[in-house]
């Protein structure tokens, strides 16, 4: 690991170039491949989704076949940078504009946390907190314990198993809750009895250049199929019954909460 890796102050920071190469090996190490390999990926993901998310656009885009055998962690960097770094921003704009002190949130969830890049910022954002990092992917979860070993971060705690048995100060749910077949059931039945003060989210409901299936972008609720701009709005509308409207965040996808 090279030596003078350091993890941004505060989300405004971007990720130092040694630390962008770091990231670069611990995937190669991870697949027993190259580092030029591991950036052929990247480069190869991003130049086939996008064509692909103008295609669905443009006409009734129904071929999700080109999907299949997808390393997912590879898509959930690029995601990273674009949307959830400049999420995390907002939310320490909002928090701080509403005098939310962050030292006092003991306790978080990251909620499908891939490979922990969100994980490893909110763990300096809220440092008193113990931030928990929920993956299903043990292959994701296995970098992210690499990380934490050799950057020797103390806050982190990572589970497999979603722990119902608790819960925390904030839940954080970014770019993961369109990917379940019924968002608004899925949180109330996952999410609300977890969450005991705040809640931030964000989603793009219909982006299908980063891997959304069908039963992403044709979302289900109360059985049936429905538009995902319907989607947005009623989960918008189910998550205000519960929580205080705090702001709407970067590119109108995060939107946090605090508890009535």
């Amino acid at each position: 690991m090279p030596k003078n890796v350091t993890f941004p102050k505060c989300i405004g920071y971007t990720w130092n170039k040694d630390f962008d190469q770091y990231l670069l090996e611990v995937l190669a190490k991870n697949d027993n491949c190259s580092v030029d390999e591991v950036k052929e990926k990247l480069v190869k993901y991003e130049e086939k989704f996008n064509p692909l998310c103008m295609q669905w656009r443009d006409s009734n885009f129904t071929d999700y076949s080109v999907y299949e055998h997808i390393d997912y962690k590879y898509t959930t960097i690029p995601s990273f940078y674009m949307e959830t770094r400049p999420t995390l921003g907002q939310m320490q704009s909002k928090f701080r504009d509403n005098n939310i002190d962050s030292n006092s949130i003991t306790s978080v969830l990251d909620f499908g946390c891939a490979i922990g890049l969100t994980t490893i910022l909110l763990s300096r954002i809220f440092p008193n907190a113990e931030v928990v990092a929920h993956e299903q992917s043990k292959d994701e979860l296995g970098i992210l314990s690499k990380i934490i070993e050799d950057h020797n971060i103390k806050n982190i705690t990572i589970s497999e198993s979603l722990p119902t048995n608790r819960k925390f100060d904030l839940v954080c749910m970014f770019e993961m809750i369109e990917h379940t077949p019924d968002p608004i059931t899925f949180f109330l039945e996952n999410v609300l009895p977890i969450s005991s003060r705040y809640f931030a989210y964000s989603a793009r409901w219909s982006q299908p250049y980063v891997g959304h299936f069908d039963k992403f972008i044709n979302p289900i609720q109360n059985g049936k199929k429905v538009s995902t701009r319907i989607m947005a709005r009623d989960f918008k509308r189910t998550v205000k019954k519960y929580f205080d409207h705090i702001g709407t965040g970067f590119n109108g996808h995060g939107i946090f909460f605090e508890k009535n």
